[in-house]
């Protein structure tokens, strides 16, 4: 969020001892942002020090979710709260699932408050199909965009995202409200594209239309399904960070 230096405290140690023999690769996203890039950048001033809380909220038998509060350390403000979900995978296959590790150690770590937490996400509404006049922007995956895995990186979806919504807007495809800051944004992966695929990301103006929605396809193929949100369409205007 915006220009400030971030500097992250916080942690999990028991959830990151009882995982690191796992695997994994990531299946859903969801993140919620309480402020606007604006409010942050006016109200946060120099390096600014963010803590984050991650817990489990949910163990299945190939998958796990977890909830994360990220807060501004010195106002106590809750700048987003994040939840993924996790599948545990085969080292020598990543596209093959296996039974999450340590499984009952990691239910025993859930507790109601950040169970009913998850569950309070915002739910966007669903994107429909893709029109056929949706605007569709091109791009080569990158090697920087991939990770050990040899695919693209999970947090490089939403700079794409990003990339593919600018090339829309600059090409007036989209209304100008989608120049407005994202309150909620989600990624659905599907795919594991690589470096030197041809990517093709196509947006299109949702039921709802402050929602945004995006496909990444490889060869015709979709690896991710996305949808942001925009602070106009929110119900309440964003807290100030004075307020929390």
């Amino acid at each position: 969020m915006g220009t400030s230096e971030a500097v992250f405290l916080g942690g999990y140690p028991a959830l990151h001892e009882l995982l690191v023999p796992a695997t994994t690769v990531a299946r859903a996203i969801v993140l919620q942002l309480h402020v606007t890039s604006q409010a942050w950048e006016e109200g946060l001033r120099g390096p600014t020090l963010l803590d984050m809380f991650p817990a489990v909220c949910r163990v299945g038998r190939t998958s796990w979710g977890y909830l994360t509060r990220i807060r501004h350390v010195a106002s106590g403000t809750l700048a987003a709260t994040v939840t993924k979900t996790n599948v545990a995978v085969d080292p020598a296959d990543i596209t093959k699932p296996v039974p999450v590790p340590c499984a009952d150690s990691l239910r025993a770590l859930i507790c109601d408050d950040v169970a009913d937490a998850a569950a309070a996400m915002p739910e966007l509404p669903e994107a429909g199909p893709r029109p056929d006049d949706a605007f569709v922007w091109r791009t080569e995956v990158r090697a920087s965009d991939c990770d050990s895995y040899g695919h693209i990186n999970e947090a490089v979806y939403c700079l794409l995202m990003e990339d593919a919504r600018l090339a829309a807007l600059k090409s007036e495809a989209l209304p100008a409200m989608h120049s407005a800051c994202a309150r909620v944004v989600s990624v659905e992966y599907l795919g594991q594209p690589k470096a030197n695929d041809a990517l093709e990301v196509a947006v299109w103006v949702g039921v709802e239309t402050a929602l945004l929605c995006f496909e990444f396809f490889v060869c015709g193929t979709v690896v991710a399904r996305c949808r942001r949100q925009a602070w106009s369409d929110a119900p309440a205007a964003p807290p100030a960070l004075s307020a929390l």
